[in-house]
């Protein structure tokens, strides 16, 4: 069985309208892209999501982004987050 590895890219559209709603004089942001992981043989893959770490000197957040989905992915939290929700969130604790 081969793997192989699909980078995925990250829309450019979602960095800006978090680059614009986010307070960047306080924080830094940086984008990881994701990744498709193919097995070779199989109807099987996997989705190594996009990544969103905001981040200042004392905490910092990641926060996942799947190709499909239009939600955010917070590792704590059970739920799905809209743009607006996670915005509050990063402007009320970091």
């Amino acid at each position: 069985m081969k793997i192989s590895y699909e980078n995925l890219e990250f829309p450019c559209e979602l960095k800006e309208k978090i680059l614009k709603l986010v307070n960047t004089s306080k924080i830094d942001v940086h984008f990881v892209c994701g990744r498709k992981i193919v097995l070779s043989n199989t109807n099987l893959g996997l989705e190594d999501p996009n990544r969103v770490i905001i981040s200042n000197k004392a905490k910092y957040l990641e926060v996942l982004v799947y190709e499909q989905d239009d939600s955010f992915y917070i590792q704590d939290f059970a739920e799905s987050l809209s743009l607006t929700r996670l915005v509050k969130i990063v402007n009320k604790y970091l």
